[in-house]
């Protein structure tokens, strides 16, 4: 399924992942906290939701427990993308039913690598970002991206 719902309370980095996510071919609804998740996902049935933490009124530990309560949800891969990282939130994320945590700052060719399990993509694009993730790593190296969390 192509819908993707990012949320994140930077501008910045929404921007960055609408861009990314749109570039091979995914419809992204846009969210700036857990609240606006809850109501895209009461609208849209995506196949995949990016949760930043910190986020206003409703955290993004939050609104994955919220979200997997839905029954549109309860499969649906959820991937925590946070500047958090380390031990503690990673437990909290598989608390909370998330699919995988993943670590901010991160390379855009090595987050889309990280989250192609859960996109739909021919094999000319996988094999692209394949190529451009493990290009990334070589000129740039920073975190992998994070781990998986179930």
């Amino acid at each position: 399924m192509p819908n993707v719902i990012v949320a994140d309370n930077d501008l910045v980095v929404r921007g960055v992942l609408r861009s990314l996510l749109e570039s091979v071919g995914q419809t992204v609804f846009l969210a700036t906290c857990g609240e606006e998740v809850l109501d895209v996902a009461a609208r849209v049935r995506a196949g995949l939701v990016l949760l930043d933490l910190n986020m206003p009124r409703l955290n993004g530990f939050l609104t994955c427990e919220k979200l997997r309560r839905l029954p549109d949800y309860a499969t649906t891969p959820i991937v925590i993308l946070s500047a958090y990282d380390g031990p503690r939130p990673k437990r909290a994320a598989v608390r909370v039913g998330a699919t995988q945590f993943l670590s901010k700052p991160f390379q855009p060719a090595v987050l889309l690598q990280a989250l192609s399990p859960y996109l739909e993509f021919g094999a000319t694009t996988q094999k692209a970002i394949s190529h451009a993730a493990t290009r990334a790593r070589e000129i740039a190296p920073l975190a992998d991206g994070g781990s998986r969390t179930g």
